[in-house]
């Protein structure tokens, strides 16, 4: 019987899974996969940046059963080529692969969830990030669920979604979406449209006096989508132009008030504007003409003296006392 001598060569290693380029968030666990094959089995060993690393001076580095290599709680620090190196009797193959450790992206601006602008003035919706220098990020903004229309609202370089000249379709919910690498965030605020009060209800004028009247009027139908926080009171006297006689009044569901200091005799209209934050709205209607009462004479007569005319009558005479304007002498009382 002859006999013959049977050698075995080791099997080529080959790496069947190997790392692949990752980017992670700072403080989570990144995993970079390793799988070699050959016979006998392989080794599997790593290197950061082409130098084999110590797992005992890195606690946060970790080699599983199965070859992958763990890192938990990751660093900018850890951020580097990574090498997976199999190695048997017949040789070694090695498998390159890069981790970025990326600083989270986070809207470091967040929308209030009740956002007020004002009709015909530009309004700016913040929506600024902190992010890692190395990435790029995408804004997209939405009204309503739907993409906002971009011919009146601009998006800044900063993430700011400027709304041109608001109006009053521009009331809604809008939600700023940012997407990255490095993760993504979501911001939501509901839009409301502020404007200026509508007018209030003409003004009545009740209790005429000769300084002063009583008038009552009821407040707007619309207060502009902001609480009403004054009224104004305009005065014309005759034919003169309209002033401002009385601001600062308290609002209530039907104002009713005393207007003071005005001139005897004298022919006035009114009107009433409502205010709130915005401003000071529209003039209501003019109450109807009214006149003051005639007041008494605020001085005597001068220069009074008698000359007798007759064993029973005498002559009295007398100076007209200085008249303010709107004096008006019915006569004399004996």
């Amino acid at each position: 019987m002859s006999k013959a001598l049977l050698s075995v060569k080791p099997l080529p290693v080959w790496i069947d899974i190997p790392p692949k380029n990752t980017d992670a968030v700072v403080n989570e666990t990144v995993e970079l996969e390793c799988k070699g094959r050959g016979d006998p089995t392989p080794s599997i060993t790593w290197q950061k940046n082409d130098l084999n690393i110590d797992f005992s001076q890195n606690p946060r580095y970790y080699q599983k059963n199965t070859g992958s290599l763990q890192i938990s709680t990751s660093q900018k620090s850890d951020s580097g080529k990574y090498t997976c190196v199999a190695t048997n009797s017949a040789g070694s193959k090695r498998a390159n692969a890069t981790l970025r450790v990326l600083i989270k992206t986070v809207i470091t601006t967040p929308l209030p969830s009740q956002i007020q602008a004002i009709k015909g003035i530009d309004k700016l919706l913040p929506c600024a990030v902190t992010k890692d220098p190395n990435i790029a990020v995408k804004w997209h903004w939405t009204k309503d669920g739907s993409a906002v229309d971009v011919s009146r609202m601009k998006l800044q370089n900063d993430g700011t979604l400027r709304i041109i000249t608001v109006q009053e379709n521009d009331a809604g919910t809008y939600t700023c979406r940012v997407q990255s690498v490095a993760g993504n965030a979501t911001t939501t605020g509901t839009l409301s449209v502020q404007e200026t009060p509508l007018a209030p209800s003409t003004p009545v004028v009740s209790d005429i006096q000769t300084a002063s009247i009583r008038l009552s009027w009821y407040p707007p139908g619309y207060d502009g989508n902001s609480p009403i926080i004054s009224y104004n009171v305009y005065a014309k006297k005759g034919s003169n132009s309209w002033v401002l006689h009385s601001d600062n009044i308290n609002p209530s569901d039907r104002m009713s008030i005393l207007v003071r200091n005005l001139a005897p005799h004298t022919q006035y209209q009114f009107h009433v504007r409502a205010v709130n934050r915005v401003g000071v709205g529209a003039p209501s209607g003019a109450s109807g003409v009214i006149r003051t009462l005639i007041a008494a004479p605020s001085e005597a007569p001068q220069n009074v003296n008698g000359v007798p005319t007759s064993a029973d009558s005498i002559l009295v005479q007398w100076q007209i006392p200085l008249q303010k304007p709107t004096m008006v002498l019915c006569g004399v009382s004996k």
